[in-house]
């Protein structure tokens, strides 16, 4: 079981609005914090799949914090990714945050 960020739809806007410069870079920086790399669930899950995990789940929705902890900015945004979440029928996944179960086969 592992918790992760879903922070690359936020990443991928800013690189769209932002042109390569130090400013895309420290915009970039100061998003990710502390974490240097980044996969998509897609890509992941395969690889689990490939060095024998069977059953590979993911769970949206995950906060980091209480609900009454998080800035209002920070609910209005769990709350429009479940909005998505739940118009596409689970298809699209923005929640900030995951939890990812695997299990070996």
């Amino acid at each position: 079981m592992m918790r992760l960020s879903n922070k690359r739809f936020i990443l991928g806007v800013i690189r769209r609005l932002i042109g390569e410069d130090s400013a895309r870079d420290k915009q970039l920086s100061r998003y990710l914090q502390g974490q240097f790399h980044s996969i998509s669930l897609r890509s992941l899950a395969r690889i689990l799949r490939q060095i024998g995990f069977s059953s590979v789940q993911t769970i949206p929705h995950v906060m980091s914090a209480p609900a009454t902890e998080l800035t209002w900015q920070g609910r209005a945004w769990y709350f429009a990714t479940d909005l998505i979440h739940l118009a596409t029928l689970g298809c699209v996944n923005l929640s900030p945050g995951i939890v990812l179960v695997a299990q070996k086969g």
